[in-house]
């Protein structure tokens, strides 16, 4: 291998780090600016999901296990 082509490949991955450390500011700001996967919009409705999802002691669940083994699939 000569040393111009193992120039360009190192050149090339680190480029590619550089990318993929950057897409995370990068998709951020993109959410930022379109209002698209908005985090503070989750805090609005968290008090109505914890009320939702709330522990219904008063139910009783059956959990059955089957161990067969070549199923007809």
């Amino acid at each position: 291998m000569n040393v111009q082509m193992l120039g360009k490949l190192v050149v090339m991955a680190g480029l590619m780090f550089g990318f993929g450390y950057a897409l995370v500011p990068i998709y951020q700001a993109i959410c930022e600016i379109t209002g698209i996967n908005d985090l503070t919009k989750r805090d609005k409705g968290a008090e109505e999901f914890a009320r939702n999802t709330q522990v219904d002691r008063s139910r009783k669940i059956t959990v059955e296990f089957d161990a067969n083994s070549r199923g007809a699939w």
